[in-house]
């Protein structure tokens, strides 16, 4: 029997059910059209967000991150726990950095990999592009750990830099954004 896609989109009509989580009708394929695929959509990649902790600023980061990362390259992020969704995060993901409660900046993750600690426990290591780009800043409350970063969700990069707030100090950048300026 050849299964065309107008056969199965006749049967998707026919066989559909409520998701009360998605607010509305899901398709689901019969079981004789085990295997059918339909064209992939290109998928979106997704993020992680992380508390930059012992970052007073964007330049804090920069300086820790160039130093761990000649002390032992290639620069790495190490984390307790392995993301279930690693492969989404491959596919072009990067981590967003949160430093004083704000979304400061966002580096692409080249590959999250299993690691070992100084003290002999496992970890799971981001390896890092030593490129730090800045975002637009959102505020966001305290978490511990990571979070999963839908791309949409995701703040663009920083755009609006004109010569006049490219020369403003970090400080008072966070204060104007705090203030609803910027």
């Amino acid at each position: 029997m050849r299964i065309s896609s107008r056969d199965v989109s006749k049967d998707i009509k026919v066989f559909c059910f409520f998701s009360s989580e998605k607010k509305a009708f899901l398709p689901f394929l019969p079981p004789r059209y085990a295997g059918f695929h339909e064209p992939s959509r290109p998928r979106l990649p997704l993020h992680l967000i992380k508390l930059s902790v012992g970052s007073h600023s964007l330049d804090d980061l920069r300086r820790w991150q160039a130093q761990h990362g000649a002390a032992r390259p290639p620069l790495r992020h190490s984390t307790r726990n392995f993301p279930k969704r690693a492969q989404e995060i491959r596919d072009g993901g990067s981590i967003f950095w949160v430093i004083n409660r704000i979304i400061t900046a966002r580096q692409a993750i080249l590959d999250i990999t299993e690691g070992v600690r100084d003290d002999g426990s496992k970890c799971t290591d981001l390896i890092l592009d030593p490129a730090l780009t800045p975002v637009e800043g959102r505020f966001l409350k305290p978490f511990q750990g990571w979070r999963y970063l839908e791309a949409k969700d995701a703040p663009p990069d920083m755009a609006r830099v004109t010569h006049i707030t490219a020369e403003l100090p970090e400080s008072l950048r966070r204060e104007l954004l705090a203030l609803a300026l910027l």
